[in-house]
């Protein structure tokens, strides 16, 4: 079980552009680039749609645009050579790329291991892991919290090769409720049309995992 985990760099971009935001709630603009005196009200409704289902807090389970993040772990699960439940799974996917893995030996001192000589990366469907090479077994880790530390890079990435581009339905979804959290912002919301917003959440729940 994994026993703390934080996100060493958050996303550089947002999932949905201003420019994309006025299209879609009909804005006027005015200059070049195009900008609308509400513009920082209209970020803090993109952010927030945003965190509704991105990695950490969101209930999607999975990691929306390229971000960092480290995981911990008390020790590494059992240690049976071949034991097809010897890998850590890693939460928050795709995974991008593991960048270290280390453990504190049973003396207390960290360790830093090597890809390729000391474990593999599995980049699964949706989870990716890591796992002793093959006829391998885990080292011994110190009997504490937090024993086994694992930095990654997760997220969707459209530069990549091959390209993995955000599925299209996250992106709607935060359109749809960056622009009713726009369009209605009293306390007790009057005439509002949520039944797309439930239309959308119910078919991204197709990309729903569960968080480890």
């Amino acid at each position: 079980m994994i026993t703390s985990r934080r996100r060493l760099t958050a996303p550089t971009d947002p999932i949905v552009t201003l420019a994309e935001l006025y299209e879609h709630l009909h804005l006027d603009t005015e200059g070049s680039p195009p900008t609308h005196p509400e513009d920082a009200t209209l970020a803090l409704r993109v952010q927030a749609a945003t965190d509704e289902i991105d990695a950490g807090n969101g209930w999607l389970g999975r990691a929306l645009l390229p971000q960092r993040w480290r995981v911990a772990w008390r020790g590494f699960p059992c240690s049976r050579p071949n034991n097809p439940d010897a890998e850590l799974r890693l939460p928050f996917p795709p995974l991008i790329e593991v960048q270290s893995v280390r453990y504190r030996d049973s003396g207390g001192d960290w360790v830093n291991m090597v890809e390729g000589t000391d474990y593999e990366v599995r980049y699964g469907d949706p989870y990716g892991s890591i796992a002793p090479l093959y006829l391998s077994t885990w080292p011994v880790t110190a009997d504490t919290h937090n024993a086994v530390e694992v930095t990654f890079r997760c997220g969707y990435d459209e530069t990549a090769s091959p390209p993995n581009p955000l599925p299209d339905l996250v992106k709607q979804f935060v359109l749809v409720v960056a622009g009713t959290m726009y369009n209605s912002r009293e306390e007790v919301a009057v005439n509002v049309n949520t039944r797309t917003i439930r239309q959308f959440r119910n078919a991204l729940k197709t990309l729903q995992v569960d968080q480890l």
